[in-house]
């Protein structure tokens, strides 16, 4: 195998291992994010079993403001 080969090979393997790495990454974000949907709306359902819809809504569109401010654009 030619020097340039390997070259190539090296230059492919550490691409592979830096997409990898961003992958996993956004899964861990993605995650977070639903994490604290759920916890969110666990208590917004909460607020309405004790009477206050109204502040549950408010609750659920913050959150949800929140999370379309961090997805990608593409995401929209």
């Amino acid at each position: 195998m030619s020097e340039k080969q390997k070259r190539i090979i090296n230059d492919q393997n550490e691409a592979l291992k830096k997409a990898h790495r961003a992958l996993a990454e956004n899964g861990q974000k993605a995650a977070d994010s639903l994490r604290a949907f759920a916890e969110a709306a666990s208590e917004a359902v909460n607020k309405i079993e004790a009477g206050y819809p109204h502040c549950a809504a408010r609750q659920l569109r913050e959150l949800i403001n929140d999370l379309n401010k961090e997805a990608p654009n593409d995401c929209h």
